[in-house]
């Protein structure tokens, strides 16, 4: 007999509730609550002034880290609706909670700094000796902690409104989501060590989190020794995962697209130099999800971008040179024109959704292994670097790279020497209360939070860098 998928222990908080609110919420189930309260934050509504490709005050109508959520967590559903329909036909008589893997998408990137992965490196070049900086860590760290929603039972007067007591004890529990939504945006199930590279950022969970996740992982596989599942990784959470990944190699693209940044020929015409560099890369990613893969050559990933762009422009062609000539004009027309780019994007996504497989296991449902086919990963993987290559890495996004890097590391370091005291008067009191060896941390929380538009404010009041006024309110 197969083992249920959900049970009660997926419904676990850590502060006990009502499982009917005062109110009467019995239309809703403990997993559409979490998601209520994802959309509802503050943390989330933030997401919108925060970099996706590119910065938000560029232009308005590129992504951000809000309308790239709700991307993902639409395709995440998609999916979902999927792998439902084929455990239907395989006569498995359990479905996916759609409202688990929404709240997992929306929840996905609430831990990103401002200024997108350069902000989260300048975070952790600060904090590789004091546990690192990630952002999948930190998403866990608000959800769980320093959202402002739920405190731990026990907490008194003194700990409000700042979620500590005067001898520093932490009674913050974050949105006390249940722990399969926790667990839906967990992707890394290891937890970050105390020290480590100031260049190479390590996935996983802090150290303050690591009880909690024991207590979630137990909770939620009924297992006596969860730590003998590995890895653990929700069905909820790998959808959430390959969702981030579809939408992350299609619809940056199409933004690139969007403002000329790149023309779809500059991919298939990158150097063969940076192919051989990126060959190994996607061959490595590929075999997370398909060990027996073979290696990644640099003919399969030219072989693959024309592939993908002869389907595009339904180009019949053999002959490279000749798609190439041929491609030109409908390349240049799909920057211009935003139809080509919708349905390019459009296929891609439909394509891609259509290939996520799920094999079921009796024995521990909740980790039955969601995958896109071999084919589909490689497509996905190769669009991947390519996207870091050509936009994210590219030589004219170095000067806001360095800039918004320095922005960060000063506003750090002008917090540290001042000992909080520059801080706003929250986390000013946040700072003064915790123990010595998580001020930085403190520090690091209250940065993250921060919007790309609130930092430069902040950066320029801390160095008067342009700063038309001191005094700003308090997010």
């Amino acid at each position: 007999m197969s083992s249920p998928l959900y049970t009660p222990g997926d419904r676990y908080r850590l502060v006990q509730e009502p499982v009917v609110p005062s109110g009467g919420d019995e239309y809703r189930s403990p997993f559409r609550r979490d998601f209520g309260r994802i959309v509802h934050s503050s943390y989330f509504r933030r997401l919108v002034g925060k970099t996706q490709l590119f910065p938000p005050q560029e232009q308005e109508l590129f992504r951000n880290r809000l309308t790239h959520s709700v991307e993902v967590a639409q395709i995440a559903k998609s999916i979902a609706l999927r792998l439902n329909l084929l455990l239907a036909r395989d006569g498995v008589e359990h479905e996916i909670d759609l409202d688990i893997v929404e709240t997992g998408a929306l929840a996905h990137d609430l831990g990103h700094p401002p200024f997108g992965h350069n902000g989260e490196s300048a975070l952790h070049k600060m904090m590789h000796e004091h546990g690192g900086f990630e952002s999948n860590a930190q998403a866990l760290r608000i959800a769980a902690r320093l959202a402002k929603r739920t405190l731990l039972p026990g907490n008194p007067a003194s700990a409000r409104p700042f979620g500590i007591g005067k001898r520093g004890k932490d009674y913050r529990a974050g949105y006390n989501l249940t722990a399969r939504s926790l667990l839906s945006f967990l992707k890394y199930d290891r937890m970050i060590p105390e020290s480590s590279s100031a260049e190479r950022i390590t996935k996983g969970y802090y150290k303050d989190e690591h009880e909690l996740v024991g207590i979630l992982k137990e909770r939620v596989s009924g297992a006596t020794d969860p730590s003998q599942i590995k890895p653990f990784k929700t069905v909820e959470c790998q959808i959430m995962d390959i969702a981030d990944d579809i939408a992350y190699s299609t619809y940056d693209l199409e933004d690139a697209f969007k403002c000329a940044f790149l023309n779809p020929l500059d991919l298939i015409t990158t150097e063969e130099t940076e192919l051989n560099e990126l060959a190994p890369n996607v061959t490595a990613a590929i075999r997370k999800e398909h060990p027996d893969a073979e290696d990644v050559t640099v003919s399969q990933v030219i072989g693959v971008l024309i592939e993908l762009f002869r389907d595009m422009f339904d180009f019949k062609t053999k002959s490279k040179a000749v798609f190439l000539i041929t491609a030109y004009q409908s390349a240049t027309g799909m920057v211009r024109d935003g139809y080509k780019r919708l349905d390019f994007t459009a296929r891609c996504v439909g394509d891609l959704v259509g290939s996520v497989s799920i094999a079921w296991s009796s024995e521990a449902p909740v980790v039955s292994r969601v995958s896109l086919s071999l084919e589909a990963r490689t497509r996905v993987e190769i669009l991947k670097q390519l996207v870091w290559k050509h936009i994210i890495d590219a030589p004219r996004l170095q000067i806001p790279k360095e800039r918004s890097y320095d922005i960060i590391r000063e506003i750090f370091s002008r917090i540290e020497h001042s000992r909080g005291a520059v801080l706003p008067d929250e986390h000013r009191e946040i700072y003064r209360r915790t123990p010595e060896t998580g001020k930085k941390r403190v520090i690091a929380d209250f940065i993250s939070g921060m919007t790309d538009h609130y930092a430069l404010s902040y950066y320029a009041r801390l160095t008067s860098a342009g700063a038309e006024h001191f005094l700003e309110p308090v997010f």
